[in-house]
């Protein structure tokens, strides 16, 4: 959160009296707000979220939670073991093992 607190003062547009770029006619346009910073809080802090419930698919926490959580740690060795077995055969090295 730190990062996003200084990167919405730091990207945030300061416009003087004398700069001609940024007026309209009479009107001048303060662009003060960095509205692509707030989206990018949004989505980032959201898909955090999306990555937390992950973890806990079923919201159960403590004893309840170790007869229906899945063993995510198996899932990703097993998906690495599988992907590195598809390289080595398609690159002709079946023979080599792989490093994981």
């Amino acid at each position: 959160y730190f990062y996003f607190i200084l990167s919405l003062f730091g990207r945030a547009q300061h416009l003087y009296e004398d700069d001609d770029e940024f007026h309209l006619g009479d009107f001048k346009i303060d662009l003060w707000f960095p509205l692509f910073t707030v989206i990018q809080f949004i989505f980032l802090v959201g898909w955090l979220k999306v990555a937390g419930r992950m973890l806990d698919p079923y919201g159960l926490r403590g004893i309840q939670a170790l007869d229906t959580t899945f063993d995510l740690i198996w899932i990703h060795q097993r998906n690495i073991e599988v992907g590195n077995t598809i390289v080595m055969h398609a690159a002709g090295r079946s023979k080599y093992k792989a490093r994981y």
